[in-house]
């Protein structure tokens, strides 16, 4: 087997039966490149399209960083320091390098408990919750909600 076949079923992952390899070798020859940027088999009369539509160096539209137009969606989700990520304290999308200093100022703020009537930090609301007095004391019936004097109280 020559070098370019190999190379070329490493990237392709096929394998053909013995009977016809030499017929599918012929028409990989004759028909087929590995692209040289990707080694991905791509037919000849292609290649310069490939190259041109793959691996053209484009830039970034948040952070002007040129990167081959095959990895730029890649880059916007997973690399690009400005892509926008959303606060988990007050859902603003903010450029993923601030986030770290935005959530620990956001983190920081604090709200009334709707249970107990302390106030809390944004960070620490989720362990709050699970120790808040309010919501830990569950004796007697719900407080009435209709308005009406509770007669039980002695007046």
């Amino acid at each position: 087997m020559t070098q370019f076949m190999r190379d070329f079923n490493v990237a392709f992952n096929k394998e053909v039966a013995e009977a016809n390899f030499a017929l599918h070798e012929s028409h990989c020859r004759r028909f087929l490149c590995l692209c040289p940027d990707c080694e991905e088999p791509v037919p000849k009369e292609q290649l310069d399209q490939h190259r041109l539509d793959q691996h053209t160096q484009v830039k970034c539209s948040r952070c002007n960083r040129k990167v081959e137009r095959c990895h730029l969606m890649d880059h916007e989700v997973n690399e690009c320091e400005e892509r926008l990520q959303c606060c988990k304290f007050c859902e603003l999308e903010v450029p993923w390098k601030e986030l770290d200093e935005h959530s620990a100022a956001c983190g920081s703020r604090t709200e009334r408990c709707g249970d107990c009537g302390r106030y809390v930090t944004l960070k620490d609301q989720l362990e709050h919750d699970k120790i808040c007095p309010a919501t830990q004391a569950v004796s007697g019936p719900p407080p009435s909600v209709s308005g009406a004097p509770d007669m039980d109280k002695g007046t």
